[in-house]
């Protein structure tokens, strides 16, 4: 038995940290990787916005149109909510159209999507990722719980069941 063990740990310690690293890694090896990436970053990054000799006009207007899309979409993202606040009417009237867009347009759109916030998503992806504690899946699970599938009233369906409660604040008597 105690031969097995040997073999399988290496004899001693050495084969203990030998088993250890090999499961593990080595934090040296993977410091060192870690910085070599950052170098390797901040050396795209100078690349990318130090001054080029050769550049033309071209090249700056194909840098800057592809600088545009996220913060297009994220600032697009915003004003679908002051437009909600500000016209209502008209806001719930385009959701109700994009509600008929049939299902394999929205699938074009999503992969779209998906190429230019998931490439993102996917190198924050590694850093993100951990369990969660029994107490915090215990708490997610009860916010799905009493969250799922609310009924959307329409207006009319909304006033009869508020209507009562509203006239009867409003009224002074």
């Amino acid at each position: 038995m105690l031969s097995i063990l040997s073999s399988i740990f290496g004899g001693g310690l050495g084969g203990i940290q030998s088993l250890v690293s090999t499961i593990f890694g080595n934090k040296g090896k993977r410091e060192l990787y870690a910085a070599e990436e950052q170098t390797a970053l901040q050396r795209g990054f100078e690349a990318e916005f130090s001054y080029r000799a050769n550049r033309t006009w071209w090249d700056s207007l194909v840098d800057g149109l592809n600088r545009l899309p996220r913060p297009i979409m994220t600032f697009g993202i915003i004003a679908l909510f002051v437009w909600a606040m500000m016209d209502t009417v008209g806001f719930t009237a385009a959701m109700y159209s994009l509600y008929a867009i049939p299902e394999a347009l929205w699938y074009i759109f999503y992969t779209i999507i998906g190429f230019w916030f998931g490439t993102k998503m996917l190198e924050n992806a590694p850093r993100r990722m951990k369990g969660l504690s029994p107490e915090e899946l215990r708490g997610l699970q009860a916010l799905i719980q009493q969250t799922q599938s609310p009924k959307l009233l329409t207006n009319e369906e909304w006033l009869e069941k508020h209507g009562q409660e509203i006239k009867r604040e409003s009224d002074p008597h």
